[in-house]
């Protein structure tokens, strides 16, 4: 009991002497008016331990030029520097520079840098705010900066989380580690793992870009998702909107309900509505008004053909045409059948298009790219076909079609089988010469066969 006296007497007799001391200065104990026209004292500076215990006595309506609080301090306001060991917290308006052990806390207006161990609170905040985990502002103009969580429901300026990032009216630029949300970010979010927000022009996220009417771009390491109008999705991997009015690209899988613009994807395009163009490995489309561009394409209504077929170099060859009319996909493979033990085999991708000539006739052209394998030994040996035939469909769902075709064929002189596998495959040439390592067949060729659908 005689140990807690003495510090109480030691602590009243110290702040007693700090307020006789801070008296002693010019410019204390002058009286200002505030905006609401009340009478405020000034003092050029305060020194408190705790709230209402310091030099300014029980007073919260004293305006300071410089405020220092061992353990905490509430004051009216501070004009140029507060230095609080836990808290700082203002009644009203802070400028220059507040430090905190812990937290600060401004109910007006922070201007300048508000920085602290743990927390920032500001009704608005024009100037910087650092914090060990959260800064929190009702309007921003300026920067946040914080280990954990930055917030504001209006921002101009640039928010720094570790981990989230979030404003209501958003910022030129949001920078985390995990997750930015924003009601409407008018510019650039960036975040390891996920942006969130109403509408936007940019996103970037290292993982997930999530935004309900994104007006410009989206960037993601992963996936990208809007349910409304977007101009532009790009994605490492996968991209999904409602409703694409210019840009779909992604890595691995774009999905929308209605494109009206460009999608492309390395592997599968999927839209419910094609009003554009599709550029994929697969295409897939309910409807199509549009044009996919792809090895597998599948309309609802579309373009689909099975095909058996002969020509001149491979007697027995099967592919599969998918798309539209105007354009398809086609894949095919074929096969030599006279040996057996060391086949001549084929496969190969190409694009075809169809005129109708008449209600049952149809006028073809094809380019086809093919990889020529005799037995098993793969080489750099590649067929390249242009043709054109026409289609006449005598039943209801097949058809027969025959046509002719220039054929360029490409074989590595330097392969160790060439001369064995590959110098004498042509049936016949035009033209035959070797370029350094390769050698250029040409000929004029067919192909006829029977259409499935």
């Amino acid at each position: 009991m005689k140990t807690f006296v003495k510090v109480t007497v030691c602590i009243f007799l110290f702040v007693a002497g700090l307020n006789s001391w801070a008296n002693s200065f010019p410019g204390n104990n002058v009286s200002i008016f505030n905006q609401s026209g009340d009478s405020t004292g000034h003092r050029a500076f305060q020194i408190s331990l705790v709230p209402y215990f310091g030099t300014n006595g029980i007073s919260d309506s004293i305006v300071n030029d410089i405020s220092i609080n061992i353990l905490a301090g509430y004051v009216y306001e501070v004009r140029s520097l507060e230095i609080g060991g836990m808290f700082n917290i203002v009644k009203r308006n802070m400028q220059s520079c507040q430090l905190a052990g812990m937290g600060n806390v401004v109910f007006g207006k922070a201007s300048g840098l508000q920085a602290a161990g743990i927390v920032n609170i500001s009704n608005s905040l024009d100037g910087v705010q650092i914090a060990g985990m959260l800064n929190t502002v009702r309007h921003l103009k300026g920067i946040q900066i914080s280990g954990l969580v930055n917030h504001t429901l209006t921002g101009c300026g640039i928010q720094m989380a570790s981990l989230i990032n979030n404003a209501c009216d958003s910022s030129e630029f949001q920078i985390s580690g995990f997750i930015n949300n924003a009601a409407l970010a008018k510019q650039f979010q960036i975040s390891g793992m996920l942006n969130n927000v109403r509408e936007t022009e940019f996103q970037i996220a290292g993982l997930v870009n999530n935004a309900r009417m994104a007006r410009q771009f989206q960037i993601s390491g992963l996936l990208n998702n809007t349910s409304s109008p977007t101009n532009m999705q790009i994605a490492g991997l996968v991209n999904n909107a409602s409703d694409i009015k210019s840009t779909q690209i992604s890595g691995f899988v774009n999905n929308a309900n209605t494109v009206n613009g460009l999608q492309a994807a390395g592997f599968l395009n999927r839209a419910r509505n094609l009003k554009g163009v599709q550029i994929g490995f697969i295409n897939i489309a309910d409807s199509c008004s549009g044009v996919p561009i792809g090895i597998l394409n599948f309309v609802k209504n579309g373009y689909h053909k099975l095909e058996l077929s002969s020509d001149e170099m491979f007697y027995t060859n099967i592919a599969y045409r998918s798309g539209i009319q105007k354009i398809h996909g086609i894949v095919s493979a074929g096969i030599r059948p006279d040996n057996f033990d060391k086949p001549l085999w084929t496969y190969g991708v190409g694009v075809g298009t169809s005129f109708n000539l008449s209600p049952k006739m149809l006028f073809d052209m094809d380019i086809m790219f093919q990889n020529v394998i005799k037995s098993h030994e793969i080489a750099d040996n590649f067929l390249y076909k242009i043709y054109a035939g026409a289609d006449w469909q005598l039943f209801p769902k097949a058809s027969l079609f025959f046509g002719v075709s220039y054929n360029f064929l490409v074989t590595d002189t330097r392969d160790e089988h060439y001369s064995t596998h590959y110098a004498d495959i042509a049936p016949y040439t035009f033209t035959d010469h070797t370029y350094r390592r390769f050698n250029l067949k040409t000929w004029a060729g067919f192909r006829a066969g029977i259409r499935l659908f």
